[in-house]
């Protein structure tokens, strides 16, 4: 369950932009989400990357409760369930694959 944190990145003029309740032009909004979607998939890169460095600890840096958290909400379909069931899939598909490449924990 999400718990209560401020929103840094979605303030509520990104997320009136993203709910389509922003008074803006068709095209800022339009640019808009461009730039959060970029941004958000830059941070993803981002924490792959620092999660992936022999430099980080990942057991302070990434505590498990929150990459759950994580995980549970990219299930929850955003979209009309039966257009989102291809990316759950495909999400299933390579967290299965990943957690596989450990099976001896």
């Amino acid at each position: 369950m999400m718990t209560q944190r401020e929103n840094i990145f979605l303030t509520e003029n990104r997320r009136d932009v993203l709910n389509q309740e922003s008074d803006w032009s068709d095209s800022a909004i339009a640019n808009e989400r461009t730039r959060i979607n970029n941004r958000t998939k830059l941070a993803l890169e981002e924490l792959a990357e620092v999660a992936q460095s022999p430099a980080i600890d990942n057991e302070k840096a990434f505590p498990p409760e929150l990459v759950a958290e994580l995980f549970d909400a990219l299930f929850v379909p955003t979209i009309e369930p039966a257009d989102y069931d291809e990316y759950r899939r495909d999400l299933y598909y390579h967290t299965r694959r990943a957690m596989d490449a450990h099976e001896d924990i």
